[in-house]
């Protein structure tokens, strides 16, 4: 099996969920010559999709239709968001092999376990773009980009080896790393910079939004995501996220209360320091 191309033996690929991600994993597969892939969604998601020869099958994602689908697939992708993961678990006991793209792994991880799904791989591909939907899917979305592993204890080493290389073929890195430590990370990174980005925006408001150049554009990219699916994430990684929050006010708390003063050595430390540790 050789990195950047997709093995035969693991098609057909059924991509459940049709949005940003669900769409983009499809498009890139097309891209790297993967003829058999499935796609399920419900009926205004499968509406959506605008490549007509994109999926050779397609089906409602109801669980009947899913779990016999699911059989023949020798891969399953699931791109739906985190409670709905957690719930469709459970139709693809008898899958060749099943990841999954939520952006919070230890419950995700523990209801495989829970349910002995040996055969499940979770995956968070560190990708995406301010608006959702199929309109906006890019076969390039993870290209360069890390996909995390998540193996549980029980997850068979050709599953991890499936799902490797389902992130290769799309262009990314794949890295292995616990669930712990995968949910710890992403809650300073994506999940607690989801909710600063939003609290500048508001605190901008109308009035001094004006004053915003592209500095504060680019800060606040991420600004105002949707309800619907960040209340999945938050809900799941509260504890990290928090803990997170309380690392930012911290090193804000010294800042502000220096500047208070007069001092602006503190914040000048602190950019200093930035720079450097940008240079990874």
């Amino acid at each position: 099996m050789t990195d950047g191309s997709f093995p035969k033996a693991a098609e057909p690929v059924l991509v459940v969920g049709m949005g940003l991600i669900g769409g983009s994993i499809a498009l890139g597969l097309r891209n790297a010559g993967v003829t058999e892939i499935w796609g399920a969604d419900l009926p205004v998601g499968l509406a959506a999709v605008d490549e007509p020869k994109l999926f050779s099958r397609t089906f409602v994602a109801e669980p009947s239709a899913l779990a016999d689908a699911a059989k023949a697939a020798k891969l399953v992708v699931l791109a739906t968001p985190l409670p709905v993961i957690e719930g469709q678990l459970e139709w693809f006991r008898e899958s060749a092999c099943v990841t999954d793209c939520g952006s919070a792994k230890l419950t995700i991880c523990g209801r495989a376990a829970d349910l002995e799904l040996s055969r499940f791989c979770g995956g968070h591909p560190m990708a995406g773009k301010e608006r959702g939907g199929f309109e906006y899917a890019s076969s390039e979305l993870f290209r360069g980009r890390t996909w995390f592993l998540c193996p549980t204890e029980t997850t068979d080493l050709e599953s991890v080896e499936t799902v490797r290389q389902l992130a290769l073929c799309l262009g990314a890195q794949p890295t292995i790393v616990e669930p712990a430590a995968h949910d710890r990370g992403v809650a300073l990174t994506s999940h607690a910079n989801q909710l600063v980005a939003s609290a500048m925006v508001k605190l901008a408001g109308r009035e001094r939004r004006r004053f915003a150049g592209p500095g504060f554009t680019d800060a606040t990219r991420v600004g105002g995501g949707p309800e619907a699916m960040w209340s999945g994430v938050l809900s799941r990684n509260a504890t990290e996220v928090a803990s997170a929050l309380g690392e930012l006010e911290h090193e804000l708390a010294t800042v502000r209360e220096s500047l208070a003063r007069g001092d602006i050595e503190p914040a000048l430390e602190l950019l200093a320091e930035a720079r450097r540790l940008k240079r990874w």
